[in-house]
């Protein structure tokens, strides 16, 4: 009797061995193979199936059991296994894919399923797929493309997984970056096609390379009442990114020994607005840096009033994003420094980095240049004029001089023009905490984002190649802003736009050319 299923079976295998792996997976019911590789030497089939068959059973114990005892069988369980990846239950493909996984190098026969697999509907028999595909790298030109097709993929593990495989098959993977021509023509077709579909009348863009300003474009109006053109004086409300150039001035003071991270900051500044809560005494200037201290992104009523600032929960226990918590640091600079912000800012960064077009207060000789805000529509908002600096969201600023920042965040500390040592750059730069409450930012090729982890005042995404950092900026006036830095490349992007819109603007330029 077995010797006839056994020779039914090779004869079935020998019938389908024409039909190409590659092809498209067919739907099967798990009744018979639908594809065939021949070399495989054949165990008891009847074993094979009957174990098989526990694929489709109820419980995961005796899923589980029936999975490893396949996998122990090796070679001769690989093509009902195969037969399993092509199944229309993703149960069945599922303990398929984690059996074949758990073969290695076993399983070479089941490569094209397991590169078909990386395109599975179902995350799970991806995440096996594209784990087992490490092991194949050396023998099949179609791994590295899926892998690669991996990293674009919408989950996070996914991503992650596919970038695991193909490093530890190249352990130096980069690809190719893009020539900056074909950057330059694709922001200058892009660009002016988005504000018309998004109506967002005005943008400027900065591509920097190897630290260099290599391209500054404008596009459109800095005011619909006056049709005024954005050009490279216009400034723009760089929103949050207020923050990242607030934090390199206070680290600035840290160098100086005149700030310390994680001395408790109420024995700078006993803010009143706490109203006397204990847990204010855990609060450093490192949590406010990091967006860890408890408190709320900006408390009821206008940010800087004299009401209750209440803290949420324990200081340092997780990232929550706050505004409020860059407003009191700033309480504590100026204690600290005896001058208001805004003219410390002038003095200590703006003056010194040549940034002629930044300011944290409204300044009459600015009014020709600063920008309108915009609604969705594309009609005026509202123009702000800040009497007071905030350093969560004030800084008014054009596109060129925010790329200047970014060139000094990148510099070598010999070839830095402010008092910012390495030391001090790199605690910045350093992951202080995981933000999973934060998406990544979508980004071509290997560098999308994985995590998102927050430094000292930037944001930072982990890639397929690099961190990234990054910072966005949105404030009601109408604006929407984005920026981004790669100091080992010495690359980066600033996008300044004066229209709510403008977030979905910056999202897809930097989807289609992101640091490539």
């Amino acid at each position: 009797m077995y010797k006839l299923i056994r020779k039914a079976y090779a004869a079935a295998l020998t019938l389908l061995i024409a039909v190409s792996p590659e092809l498209t997976p067919s739907q099967n019911t798990g009744s018979a193979p639908k594809a065939s590789v021949s070399g495989f030497s054949f165990g008891d089939t009847t074993v094979i199936y009957r174990l098989f068959g526990k694929f489709r059973d109820n419980d995961a114990a005796v899923r589980a059991e029936a999975m490893e005892e396949l996998a122990g069988i090796g070679e001769d369980a690989v093509p009902v296994l195969c037969e399993g990846m092509q199944d229309t239950g993703e149960q069945v493909r599922l303990m398929s894919s984690i059996a074949l996984c758990r073969m290695r190098g076993t399983a070479v026969k089941a490569v094209p399923y397991l590169i078909r697999g990386v395109y599975d509907s179902s995350i799970a028999v991806k995440l096996q797929c594209v784990y087992a595909l490490r092991y194949f790298g050396k023998i099949s030109k179609k791994v590295m493309p899926a892998l690669e097709d991996a990293l674009k993929d919408k989950d996070a593990l996914i991503r992650k997984t596919a970038l695991a495989s193909i490093r530890s098959m190249r352990q130096n993977y980069s690809e190719k970056a893009a020539d900056i021509k074909y950057i330059i023509a694709k922001s200058d077709s892009m660009i002016p096609a988005l504000q018309k579909e998004l109506n967002v009348p005005g943008v400027s863009i900065v591509i920097i390379r190897k630290n260099k300003t290599v391209y500054s474009a404008d596009f459109g109006t800095a005011d619909i009442r006056t049709n005024k053109p954005v050009n490279g004086e216009t400034m723009f409300e760089a929103c949050s990114m207020s923050k990242p150039v607030f934090a390199y001035m206070v680290m600035g003071l840290v160098d100086m020994g005149r700030l310390d991270l994680d001395k408790p900051a109420w024995e700078y500044y006993d803010d009143p607005a706490f109203m006397g809560q204990p847990e204010r005494k855990k609060i450093t200037a490192r949590m406010l840096l990091s967006h860890t201290s408890g408190l709320p992104n900006w408390r009821p009523g206008e940010e800087d009033n004299e009401g209750l600032l209440p803290i949420l929960f324990e200081p340092g226990l997780k990232f929550s994003y706050s505004g409020e918590g860059m407003f009191y640091l700033q309480k504590i600079i100026e204690k600290i420094t005896g001058m208001p912000f805004d003219e410390y800012a002038r003095q200590t960064l703006f003056d010194q980095l040549g940034m002629k077009h930044s300011t944290y207060i409204y300044k009459k000789d600015y009014e020709d240049n600063i920008a309108a805000g915009h609604d969705e529509n594309g009609m005026f908002r509202k123009k702000t004029s800040y009497p007071r600096a905030n350093a969560g969201y004030s800084l008014y600023c054009s596109a060129d001089d925010y790329a200047l920042f970014l060139t000094e965040m990148m510099a070598t500390r010999s070839s830095g023009k402010y008092s910012v040592k390495t030391a001090g750059v790199y605690e910045m730069l350093k992951r202080q905490v995981i933000a999973n409450i934060r998406e990544p930012v979508e980004r071509p090729g290997n560098m999308l984002g994985f995590e998102v982890y927050w430094g000292l005042g930037w944001g930072i995404n982990t890639t397929a190649y690099e961190d990234i950092y990054y910072h966005s900026g949105a404030n009601g006036s109408g604006f929407r802003c984005y920026s981004q830095f790669n100091p080992k490349d010495g690359s980066g992007i600033v996008i300044m736009t004066n229209g709510l819109s403008g977030d979905e603007l910056w999202k897809r330029v930097i989807r289609e050319i992101g640091d490539l």
